[in-house]
């Protein structure tokens, strides 16, 4: 028989609370061809971002590898919390100020950058930000890290 403080445990981590933190992660736990990512429902900049993912035991999403990103973008489309909405990735060039790096995953590579971004004469956007649009590009941005938005970690 399960006591009723194991079923509200169970229910916290499948609404992906983090127990013990002293704030927990909310979010959902979503499977993305196999690998399990998150999507965190509070908007925050990406220090914090980082942060969270952490608390859970992952870190801010990469994407060194295309089908990855395109993987997660079939999966957040068809969640209509996430269209027309930015997400936080580990994308960021703090250490090399004109090259953008993923966190442990190398140089960032891709041709999803929106028109005119990064726009590396705005020294303060140094955070690498993706949308979710319905049926058409979802685009990567460079943005001042303290910028509020969701994230997802991986």
């Amino acid at each position: 028989m399960f006591k009723a403080s194991t079923i509200l445990v169970c229910a916290l981590c499948a609404a992906g609370l983090k127990i013990g933190s002293t704030q927990a992660v909310v979010g959902e736990y979503i499977d993305v061809n196999g690998r399990e990512m998150f999507v965190g429902s509070d908007w925050v900049g990406a220090t914090l971002a980082a942060e969270e993912c952490t608390a859970i035991g992952k870190k801010l999403v990469s994407f060194d590898d295309l089908n990855k990103y395109l993987d997660l973008l079939t999966v957040l489309r068809n969640k209509e919390d996430y269209v027309y909405h930015f997400f936080w990735t580990s994308g960021n060039r703090r250490a090399a100020e004109t090259m953008w790096y993923w966190n442990d995953a190398g140089f960032v590579t891709g041709t999803f950058w929106a028109f005119r971004q990064p726009d590396v004469s705005q020294d303060q956007e140094a955070c690498l930000k993706f949308t979710v649009e319905p049926n058409t590009d979802s685009l990567w941005y460079d943005e001042t890290c303290d910028e509020y938005i969701r994230f997802v970690c991986e």
